[in-house]
């Protein structure tokens, strides 16, 4: 029996990403046979499409999460981190951001990016095999900002793993600007000393429950 994503679930994952990170594995980005038959296209909520990999949990109505990857790269950022949280029960949904991998098309503007997270949640929400009451976004470097971002702007985002949110040259919506009602919470925050700076801007706009490593 799963209960709501919340702040514990995302310090979980944020320990099973860093210990995965450390193993040293590096896995060639050819995609597997399996990877093939999990490609999804999908739309932004202002209609950009996008490509992605969606994959189910083993368990019915499980928890799915969001994973929005770093500026500059694409969803094989999170070729590792996916089979561990296969493995503990979650579905899981990986897409290449507006402008990149796949998704590369008309020009962007990268306050648009928090559009695609509401695209691959309407693309979850549309699924029967997947618990409609647990979603959660984990990102890394802008990621992380879109991550924040959805914890206090999209209704069904239960929680937030943000890994290394940026302060510097971000600015507008991905600062949480101009959001009506912005309300940022159960978000864990995890950040190297060189970016504990930026990732304080970030904490102090979090409300509680809110977590900082």
């Amino acid at each position: 029996m799963y209960t709501k994503l919340g702040i514990a679930t995302g310090i979980i994952v944020v320990i099973l990403f860093i210990i995965f990170s450390l193993m040293g594995t590096t896995p060639t980005q050819t995609t597997s046979n399996k990877t093939d038959t999990n490609d999804i296209s999908f739309s932004a909520s202002d209609g950009y499409p996008l490509k992605g990999s969606f994959w189910p949990s083993k368990n019915k109505m499980a928890p799915a999460l969001i994973l929005v990857h770093q500026f500059n790269s694409s969803r094989v950022d999170y070729r590792n981190l996916v089979p561990i949280l296969l493995g503990d029960g979650y579905s899981v949904l990986s897409y290449d951001t507006r402008g990149f991998g796949e998704s590369k098309g008309a020009k962007t503007n990268i306050n648009d990016f928090p559009k695609d997270i509401e695209g691959a949640l309407a693309y979850i929400q549309s699924r029967d095999d997947v618990d409609p009451s647990s979603y959660g976004v984990i990102g890394a470097s802008v990621g992380a900002n879109e991550a924040f971002v959805a914890s206090g702007s999209i209704p069904g985002i239960s929680a937030a793993v943000s890994l290394s949110p940026s302060n510097t040259g971000v600015r507008g919506v991905l600062m949480g600007n101009d959001i009506p009602n912005f309300n940022p919470k159960n978000i864990f925050i995890a950040s190297d000393e060189r970016e504990k700076a930026d990732a304080d801007v970030i904490f102090a706009k979090s409300g509680e429950p809110k977590v900082q490593k």
